[in-house]
Parts: C-alpha cells; structure tokens; sequence
C-alpha cells in the first residue's frame, strides 16, 4: 500500500508561473520550470524506470496540489521489480511532484536526484 510522505526542495516548485518543461534521453529526466519568483529551476532524474504527467484532478489518492511527496511502500515500485524493469527496488525512489498552477503533477521511479541541475 502507498504511504505518501511530504518531501521538500531547497526552492518553490508547486507555483510554477509556465507548464514545466520535461526531456527524457537514456534514462535520464531533465525538469526545467520557472518558479513564483521568476527563477529558472532544472532537475535532474538520473537512472528513470517510469515517470508521467497526468492531471491533479484525475488522481484518486487526494493529492494536495501544492506539495510534493515521497512514496514509501510503493506498488509501482513493486511491479517494476516484478516486470524487471528494475534490478534492485531498494536503490529507487518513488517521488510526486506536483504543480498546482499548472494543475498537473509529475511521478517518477528514479535511482538519483540532482535539484540544482541548471
């Protein structure tokens, strides 16, 4: 079962002023944005098993749509192990990120995370 913990950055994400920008290339997930201060933000995803994008209004587990999060006890962790499409489920992290001004939220199943890329 999905246990949804708050997670923070070291700057604002949830107000973006644009839609975030997102790339993806060899396993590798770049997320470019401009925050509520009008500063270019990029993140960077290494070693991505699984990311979308979807709508904060078609998510059942009552996302707050200013926020961020860490998934423990992941079930989408669970069938990547179980599909192996991941080697070791204890080296990847679940995270949600959401944008409430752009109405959207971003999860991803990554390995490593640099929060100032850019």
């Amino acid at each position: 079962m999905d246990d949804l913990q708050f997670c923070s950055f070291p700057y604002p994400i949830a107000d973006t002023e644009e839609h975030p920008r997102i790339s993806y290339f060899q396993g590798v997930l770049n997320l470019v944005f401009v925050d509520y201060m009008a500063i270019r933000r990029h993140l960077r995803y290494d070693d991505v098993a699984h990311f979308a994008l979807a709508s904060i209004d078609a998510d059942p587990r009552n996302l707050v749509d200013d926020q961020s999060y860490v998934v423990t006890n992941s079930t989408l962790i669970e069938k990547l192990a179980a599909t192996n499409d991941i080697d070791d489920k204890t080296n990847f992290t679940h995270q949600i990120v959401c944008f409430n001004e752009a109405g959207q939220y971003l999860e991803i199943v990554y390995r490593t995370l640099d929060p100032n890329a850019g």
